[in-house]
């Protein structure tokens, strides 16, 4: 009997504060804006901390890493 495939991951999940009202009041800058913060800061973040990006929704994502401190490296490098 084969044994599951079994590995621990730490998760981050995310999304951008105010996303409706910035949409409400701009809904091309605001989209646009996203695509820019995503592509510039987020993507490249992940990668950098040795995570990958596993979802992207409407003005947030999922992101899986090895370990909970590249993780927070990742989080905390996002919010600067």
């Amino acid at each position: 009997m084969n044994e599951p495939d079994r590995r621990l991951l730490a998760i981050v999940c995310a999304d951008i504060e105010g996303y409706s009202r910035l949409m409400s009041e701009d809904e091309d800058g605001t989209f646009a804006r996203l695509q820019e913060l995503l592509t510039k800061i987020v993507y490249p973040s992940a990668e950098r901390h040795r995570g990958r990006n596993v979802k992207t929704m409407d003005d947030g994502f999922l992101a899986e890493f090895g370990s909970t401190v590249q993780a927070v490296g990742f989080a905390v490098d996002v919010q600067r």
